[in-house]
């Protein structure tokens, strides 16, 4: 468990307050992390929070040069790498069977795949596939608790420049104990004309538009949760 040490103290009333945090992590050698939970102390005043890394090690800088426990969101300091978002009703992440995006200099059709498995039934209303300029294909699919398949998406000629959010015609069901798993595919060569660099390098996954992702965001509604009970409801 990773802890600040200390608590931070926020006044009863006034404007929200954006906070970055600082929790040292330095194991001595790699690791892979396969889930995250957020545990505030006060999780009745925090709007969300946002687990990054840190690999330039900017950010404990910031910290020393700054007052009190952790330094104001918004600087300069752009972080390389999400982990998760917590909001309020949050639980514990589990991350997908994928580690990292490390993708070979000249790797002409490079193959990431992911699974996830569903803990709860949940009916997917939109998905939204990601990749940056090198990736070429994403195919998606669900896998029933009884092993039939079904696809989900299949985007075959992916353009970064051309990126939606896919709204499915009917609330796609997928009960507990189902799965979603992906297959992606990536040129990192110079026959690609995306590629942002003329003589290619490996390209690893990052926030900057030549890094590179592999994300698939699907939209749910939980079944347990019955928002509405049924009623229609006024916009």
């Amino acid at each position: 468990m990773l802890d600040p040490g200390k608590d931070f103290k926020v006044k009863k009333s006034g404007r929200d307050l954006y906070r970055s945090f600082v929790l040292l992590f330095n194991p001595k050698e790699d690791v892979c992390i396969s889930a995250t939970e957020v545990l505030p102390g006060a999780k009745e005043i925090v709007h969300h929070v946002g687990i990054y890394l840190d690999t330039e090690g900017v950010s404990p800088k910031l910290d020393d040069q700054t007052p009190g426990l952790g330094f104001p969101t918004g600087t300069s300091f752009v972080y390389d790498k999400i982990l998760d978002l917590w909001t309020p009703g949050g639980t514990p992440t589990f991350m997908a069977q994928v580690t990292g995006l490390n993708i070979p200099a000249g790797a002409k059709n490079y193959e990431v795949t992911a699974k996830q498995r569903i803990r709860r039934d949940i009916h997917i209303v939109s998905v939204w596939p990601h990749m940056h300029k090198l990736g070429q294909e994403m195919k998606v699919w669900e896998t029933l608790p009884d092993k039939t398949t079904q696809p989900i998406i299949w985007v075959q000629d992916y353009d970064f420049n051309w990126q939606q959010v896919y709204v499915l015609k009917e609330p796609l069901a997928l009960p507990r104990g189902s799965s979603i798993s992906l297959v992606a595919y990536y040129d990192n060569s110079e026959d690609n004309p995306k590629n942002p660099y003329r003589n290619p390098r490996t390209i690893r996954f990052g926030q900057r538009a030549n890094d590179e992702m592999c994300y698939f965001y699907y939209y749910h509604t939980v079944d347990a949760e019955h928002l509405t009970q049924g009623q229609e409801v006024d916009n």
